[in-house]
């Protein structure tokens, strides 16, 4: 992504597709100085260049030295120098790659990258809603409710709002490691112990099984796979969907949707590190309900240690 370096405190900033600059909350690029206006410039990303434009700022946009004429675009060269108002201030263009999908923080501050095929907010420790990447489009799960994101779209955790921005087709594409979304490997195997303490998962690959080893969300996991095993073996026609309540009765270790969210994200976040599965594959969701993506499902029993 393109990347803008204060030269003497070193700061990076990353670009977004669309970045106001200036000293207003609203920028997604704030300047402290007092020369600069609430909004200064306007950084963006134009067909196959950066470009940028002063916005009727008091002291001036300087490209290079030179200072913009309002509201002219000027294309932004790698090593250009920038200058808003504040001449003693000098940010320089450290790298020119086109945008990836990103989220602009509404109050200000650095845009965060969706860098990942799943990303918890507010954080990986915490998370109260997820973005998941399936294929083209971002999917955000919010507690109990599923929505796709479209271009520009703002929405609101916890007392931050964010606004998408999806960046180029083409970015989003080089991020995926190359993994089939509608059909993930051959087999996903769960071995349960005879008392349902102990869940290990394990996947198939070039002829041989890979164990996953053993974790808690593994449960989870299994009693999707359980109800999909049982709806194919009805013959429903589009098997294992859960209403997400009867869910939670079903597993009353979870207090709250929030609560099995985390564990939605750790046993997606673990199961793709292995690369075998995108995030959005391995567990689908709609509005109210949820379901495990893979039809290859085995479950075996072993003793209780």
């Amino acid at each position: 992504m393109g990347r803008l370096q204060e030269l003497s405190a070193g700061t990076l900033h990353t670009l977004a597709a669309d970045n106001r600059v200036g000293r207003s909350s609203a920028c997604a690029m704030r300047l402290a100085s007092s020369h600069a206006s609430a909004n200064h410039a306007l950084i963006s990303w134009l067909e196959r260049d950066w470009v940028i434009a002063d916005m009727g700022s008091r002291n001036g946009t300087f490209v290079d030295g030179v200072r913009l004429a309002p509201g002219r675009r000027v294309l932004l060269d790698l090593g250009a120098m920038l200058e808003f108002g504040d001449r003693s201030e000098q940010w320089q263009v450290v790298d020119v790659a086109p945008p990836l999908p990103c989220l602009v923080p509404l109050d200000g501050g650095e845009v965060m990258v969706l860098d990942a095929e799943a990303v918890a907010l507010p954080d990986e420790q915490s998370p109260t809603a997820v973005l998941v990447a399936t294929g083209a489009k971002w999917q955000l799960e919010q507690g109990d409710v599923v929505e796709i994101l479209e271009e520009g779209e703002v929405f609101q955790v916890g007392q931050r709002s964010f606004r998408f921005q999806s960046g180029r087709a083409a970015a989003v594409a080089e991020t995926i490691d190359c993994i089939d979304a509608a059909h993930v490997g051959p087999a996903l195997r769960f071995v349960v112990s005879s008392d349902e303490e102990r869940v290990e998962l394990a996947f198939e690959r070039g002829g041989g099984w890979h164990s996953l080893g053993e974790r808690s969300c593994y449960y989870l996991a299994l009693t999707l796979a359980r109800e999909r095993l049982k709806q194919q073996h009805d013959g429903s026609p589009d098997p294992g969907w859960v209403e997400v309540e009867t869910l939670l009765r079903m597993l009353p270790e979870y207090r709250s949707v929030e609560h099995l969210n985390v564990d939605i994200h750790r046993l997606r976040t673990t199961v793709h590190k292995a690369r075998v599965a995108t995030p959005g594959a391995l567990i689908e969701r709609r509005p109210g309900r949820l379901r495990i993506g893979i039809e290859n499902l085995q479950i075996t029993r072993t003793c209780a240690r």
